[in-house]
């Protein structure tokens, strides 16, 4: 179920909610992703009252807001977010990049033309965010699955500037968990020997888990989870 309240969203399954609301910056940012919730959730609706000496604002507008104080749900380069860009496009003339909230809207989930799509989504959330600077937009795109306990993510960039740009990096989805003692599981393995478990404490330094052999394989397993 999919739930819009003014300038927030309340993405809930039978076991779990994810709490999205727009700041007044127009980004996008997680407030909850954990326990269902219930009731009057307006106290989750972030409100900003002032930033660290050491950080920079966002704009002369806003100098109650820095972008690194933020759990956002997008992080870009060039706007004082230090955090690991979850968007990053390489072009002639192409400003930093700064997506900002336009419009929403909640659908029956559609499928995309040419890739495997999970089936049995109950709802979908798409936040459509702009960057009028660089003539682009973005997709956020939120799947609930009630059952399943599953929220599902992806992003979608459509590109309307005249030059060429080079997509180096798109993120199905920008976390950001304040919980301590993290681990990360994910699974390697060989030929005929396949899907060995290894755990890895997540720690304020980069953790990287990839596959240098295709999406998925005897070597890497495409599938991992965080637990704590």
């Amino acid at each position: 179920m999919i739930e819009k309240k003014e300038n927030a969203y309340h993405l809930r399954t039978a076991r779990c909610s994810y709490f999205v609301s727009i700041s007044p910056i127009g980004k996008p940012i997680c407030s909850h992703f954990g326990g269902p919730l219930s009731g009057d959730l307006s106290s989750l609706v972030f409100s900003p009252r002032l930033v660290p000496g050491r950080t920079v604002v966002y704009d002369q507008e806003h100098p109650e807001i820095a972008l690194p104080c933020l759990p956002l749900e997008v992080s870009t380069r060039g706007k004082g977010d230090f955090s690991t860009p979850s968007v990053i496009l390489e072009g002639e003339g192409l400003l930093p990049l700064d997506f900002v909230f336009k419009d929403s809207r909640i659908q029956t989930p559609e499928a995309i033309p040419g890739y495997p799509n999970p089936r049995n989504a109950e709802q979908e959330l798409v936040l459509f965010l702009e960057d009028n600077a660089n003539h682009l937009e973005l997709e956020l795109h939120y799947l609930t699955y009630r059952n399943e306990n599953v929220i599902g993510r992806y992003s979608r960039i459509i590109s309307h500037r005249a030059g060429k740009t080079y997509l180096r990096r798109l993120s199905s989805c920008c976390l950001s968990l304040l919980k301590q003692n993290l681990a990360l599981h994910a699974y390697r393995g060989g030929w005929i020997d396949e899907f060995h478990e290894e755990i890895c404490p997540v720690t304020s330094s980069t953790l990287l888990s990839s596959s240098a052999t295709g999406s998925s394989g005897d070597l890497r397993n495409p599938f991992f989870y965080l637990s704590s």
